[in-house]
């Protein structure tokens, strides 16, 4: 069975392809959940759309995550752009 190459990904905030690309790349790197974000990320609303022709690689990120893959790359957006606005403190040893 022949997936088709052309995948729509809904987001909660606009990017542009190229992020969005580099972030299905760096999906497998995800390694700790926190559950609440999570469900903090699902009830979002989801109002931006973005196509993607994938190449055999990305194909296989999404059949790995499966219908998850669209949350999660919400997730990893989310936990960006909460990161960065409120990064950890610097210490202050001397």
């Amino acid at each position: 069975m022949r997936q088709t190459r052309l995948r729509r990904f809904m987001l909660y905030r606009n990017i542009d392809s190229r992020k969005l690309r580099f972030m299905l790349h760096n999906l497998p790197k995800l390694n700790n959940i926190d559950p609440p974000t999570l469900v903090e990320v699902a009830r979002l609303k989801k109002t931006y759309e973005k196509k993607l022709t994938l190449i055999d690689e990305e194909i296989n990120i999404i059949e790995t995550y499966g219908r998850k893959t669209n949350e999660l790359l919400n997730y990893m957006l989310y936990k960006e752009e909460h990161e960065t606005k409120h990064p950890a403190p610097v210490s202050q040893t001397q």
